[in-house]
């Protein structure tokens, strides 16, 4: 498809989006031949753009349950050529109550229309209770996120993979803990009221 602009430049968009109640259903884990991923056409038409850029906007993800969390996108940019595509997202997740967490993206792809394989990058500099909290609230069905209580949390992460076919074929993570403290749960003595001695 050939290219309408040169540059878009967009500015100061409000939206809304409602998630399902569970954003993981039907989500693969690990690659499988069956899965086949097809690309929208509205996509197609935006991967044909040269440089589409946006800045100043806000989406706002409301959760099944529990209050709104918003997106502030202070930069996205979407650059594409014949032989590559690339989107990097500068953003902030506000919920209420909350501390702002600035998170940042990279997505890469050599053919995303033809044969749609990703490789990324995400980097929060600001790993926090705060953050944690947010992302429970977005993903409140997945695994491991809701079975820790974390009382403190200063750190960074990194993490880089690889998508295709529905999956996640590879990823590496890097984090870097300044300070961490996990809740202590009731000894055993005082959930069964014996003497805690075994």
């Amino acid at each position: 498809m050939a290219s309408l602009f040169q540059r878009i430049d967009v500015r100061g968009v409000q939206t809304r989006v409602t998630l399902p109640a569970d954003l993981t259903a039907g989500v693969s884990v690990s690659p499988s031949s069956a899965s086949q991923t097809t690309i929208p056409q509205w996509l197609t038409l935006l991967f044909s753009q040269p440089r589409i850029y946006v800045s100043d906007s806000q989406i706002m993800l409301q959760p099944s349950q529990g209050e709104a969390v918003a997106v502030q996108l202070q930069s996205a940019q979407l650059e594409n050529t014949s032989e590559q595509h690339q989107l990097s997202v500068g953003m902030q997740l506000v919920a209420a109550g909350q501390q702002a967490n600035t998170l940042r993206f990279v997505l890469e792809s050599n053919d995303l229309v033809q044969s749609p394989a990703v490789d990324f990058y995400v980097q929060a500099n600001e790993l926090s209770i705060d953050l944690l909290n947010t992302v429970r609230r977005l993903l409140p069905g997945v695994g491991g996120l809701n079975e820790v209580d974390v009382d403190q949390l200063d750190a960074g992460i990194s993490l880089w993979g690889h998508w295709e076919n529905g999956a996640v074929s590879r990823l590496r993570t890097r984090l870097d803990i300044n300070s961490l403290k996990l809740e202590q749960p009731p000894p055993f003595g005082r959930l069964y009221g014996g003497s805690g001695v075994f």
